[in-house]
């Protein structure tokens, strides 16, 4: 029996990445709120999620970069390739791109789900949870345009 994932990803052959995230989107029933693409996409997404402002990104940014600081061991092996102390580096700077490592650990410090709906044809969605064993009480969403661009999204009508 085929897969499912995996058929309705072959619909979408000759479909842009921005036209499978808008399919994806609108089936889901999200709107996405732009994010300003200056680099900070990532984190301004992620502060419209907790703060709802994107003005609020330099606090996310702050907030992942102390937790990579107190917890190298946790997050050092999801770095590969720089030096984590580099990589740390990188990441306290204004308009250095966020990554799935530094959604990891948005996770773990918010102690959220989150959700990202994507235009990678094979993976309409990814989802990061924190490392505590108990459930989030909450769940953010974004949108990802693959390699380019992070948006805040939430659901129409709500």
């Amino acid at each position: 029996m085929p897969n499912t994932q995996t058929m309705m990803s072959l619909c979408l052959d000759g479909f842009s990445d921005r036209e499978i995230l808008e399919y994806r989107l609108e089936w889901e029933g999200y709107t996405e709120i732009k994010m300003k693409s200056d680099r900070n996409c990532q984190f301004r997404a992620l502060a419209d999620q907790f703060y709802q402002t994107s003005d609020c990104h330099k606090r996310v940014r702050q907030e992942i970069v102390k937790q990579l600081k107190s917890h190298p061991k946790i997050y050092k092996g999801f770095v590969n390739n720089m030096d984590f102390s580099q990589y740390v580096k990188n990441m306290s700077t204004n308009s250095e791109w966020g990554d799935e490592v530094t959604l990891r650990v948005v996770a773990d410090v918010y102690g959220v789900k989150i959700v990202l709906i994507t235009s990678i044809k094979l993976t309409p969605f990814m989802e990061f949870l924190p490392k505590s064993q108990k459930e989030p009480d909450r769940v953010i969403h974004l949108s990802y345009l693959a390699g380019i661009h992070f948006n805040s999204i939430h659901k129409k009508g709500g």
